[in-house]
């Protein structure tokens, strides 16, 4: 609530709207280079379509991230899932390989180097670990 008051809420969005704000909250999500240009300026334009000036509001105060994930939503996914990560200025991924071995259905790849976003930064590792992990379920729906 104290975000979204309109005396201060407009300046504030305005503030991290902006290409520098977007710029630097993408920096956090790329280990070895700048965010590209392109992504910044899509972030901009995104946060400036209609209704948008909420999301940025909800990012700050956590509302777009689920306490406990891993325990209320993530055991309920049936379906083949899979993991990319390394390190994440977001995401903490300790209790991973813990949660992979009780749900047979996850798995995980590591693409090394990269933070939240690996398929801007090593898009070829990032395309060969999906590729193989859609191979592997082919594969299991063929001996099925």
């Amino acid at each position: 609530n104290l975000l979204a008051f309109p005396l201060w809420s407009q300046g504030l969005y305005d503030l991290i709207a902006s290409k520098p704000s977007i710029s630097y909250f993408l920096q956090m999500s790329f280990a070895n280079q700048s965010p590209p240009d392109l992504l910044t300026s899509y972030g901009y334009l995104t946060a400036h379509q209609p209704n948008a000036k909420n999301v940025p509001l909800y990012f700050l105060s956590g509302k777009l991230f689920t306490r406990d994930i891993e325990q209320t939503l993530y055991p309920s996914l049936t379906v083949p899932t899979h993991v990319l990560y390394d390190v994440d200025p977001y995401v903490n991924f300790d209790k991973l390989p813990l949660f992979v071995t009780e749900h047979p259905v996850w798995q995980t790849s590591r693409i090394f180097g990269t933070k939240g976003l690996p398929h801007w930064e090593k898009p070829h590792e990032t395309f060969k670990a999906i590729s193989q992990f859609w191979q592997q379920q082919s594969t299991m729906e063929q001996t099925a």
